[in-house]
């Protein structure tokens, strides 16, 4: 039986992936259960399937890591800290989790008595920054991440980088060069070609996912950094209006956790070729769209702009999904479908809405605020 590894295995996406690989394979995990993620008092989660092994540790201990990548046939890496907010201000704990962690996932695979044939990264479309926009006097461009002075005075737009005219942003492809505008991305394209790079000079099969903004049922209510959604869910369910960041108008690619599992699977076994595939449905969503759907399903009052930005904060973000649908990965959850189903998962819970510590903290950094313009 074939044996699969996973870091951050006890997360979000992990339970979900050990769920659909325990029935045909042996499955280990390892995972710190991070307080901010788990709670303060963390245990193995109810929804980690029973059949997989879970050790609990670091990422960063080669002592652990090692002996559990040696024999194991795919190594799934999922551990990372995750949030663009907190990463500017906590900028060597995301460089230590992030990269140090890869790196040590690294040697471990490459001292393996018998490495993994086969090794996937959950990546993120973070690395793109803006991503790709299209100028009518300059081509396709990749603009320059906005300026906080930009942002305070309402400027949510980026403009040309060449001519600074207006472009038009859209779906962005694989081949798009990487422009990171957050610490978090920084790191997460550290991590990709840290394990593109080895896997080749291994003769590891390296595939890394650039997962779009996933979300759905499991994603940790407790974690306030760890995505829009989750905030909007946290108002709703308090019964206060979602506070919509910028103009409302800036645009996600919101993928279901079900298709990112699917793809994660699919790269776990062998179906998809080395190298880096986007993660996401191709259709973008707007922040004020997504709101609404929650607040609807919800019964909460409608949301509100609220001129609120944070500094790393892309515009514009949504998936050219040509080379994923080529290799069979293909979104099948619509956004209204997913969110509304999200909803009725969730009614009647208790979320603490943490949207104004989060705004203090970031203000206090001088990494957000609201725009006087």
């Amino acid at each position: 039986m074939t044996r699969v590894f996973i870091t951050g295995g006890a997360g979000f996406l992990g339970c979900h992936l050990v769920k659909a690989l325990v029935a045909d394979h042996e499955v280990v995990v390892l995972d710190s259960l991070s307080p901010q993620v788990h709670g303060p008092a963390p245990d193995r989660p109810p929804a980690l399937a029973a059949e997989a092994r879970l050790v609990v540790g670091d990422v960063r201990d080669a002592g652990v890591v090692g002996p559990l990548v040696d024999g194991s046939d795919v190594v799934v890496h999922l551990a990372a800290s995750t949030g663009v907010g907190q990463s500017m201000f906590e900028i060597r704990d995301y460089f230590d989790v992030n990269v140090t962690g890869t790196a040590v996932v690294l040697e471990a695979c490459q001292r393996a008595r018998r490495r993994p044939g086969r090794l996937v990264l959950a990546s993120s479309r973070a690395i793109y920054g803006e991503g790709r926009y299209d100028c009518q006097a300059c081509g396709p461009v990749v603009p320059l991440p906005r300026t906080a002075e930009a942002l305070a005075a309402g400027r949510w737009e980026p403009p040309c980088p060449h001519c600074n005219e207006p472009c038009e942003a859209t779906s962005t492809p694989e081949q798009s060069p990487p422009s990171p505008a957050s610490i978090y991305a920084i790191s997460k394209l550290a991590q990709e070609q840290a394990v593109l790079t080895v896997g080749g000079a291994a003769d590891i099969q390296a595939v890394a996912l650039r997962l779009f903004n996933v979300y759905g049922p499991g994603q940790s209510p407790r974690n306030p950094y760890t995505g829009v959604i989750n905030a909007f869910i946290a108002r709703g369910l308090n019964g206060t209006a979602c506070d919509v960041y910028e103009d409302g108008r800036a645009t996600r690619d919101f993928v279901h956790v079900e298709d990112v599992t699917s793809a994660l699977s699919m790269a776990a076994s062998g179906r998809l070729a080395p190298g880096v595939v986007n993660v996401g449905t191709g259709r973008a969503t707007t922040l004020m769209e997504a709101a609404s759907v929650i607040a609807d399903a919800l019964g909460s009052p409608p949301p509100v702009v609220s001129a609120a930005y944070r500094v790393g904060d892309v515009r514009h973000s949504w998936a050219d999904v040509g080379e994923a649908t080529g290799f069979g990965v293909v979104a099948k959850v619509g956004i209204e479908e997913g969110l509304r189903d999200l909803a009725a998962q969730v009614e009647g819970q208790s979320w603490a809405d943490e949207t104004a510590r989060v705004e203090a903290e970031l203000s206090a950094h001088g990494l957000g605020g609201r725009a006087s313009g």
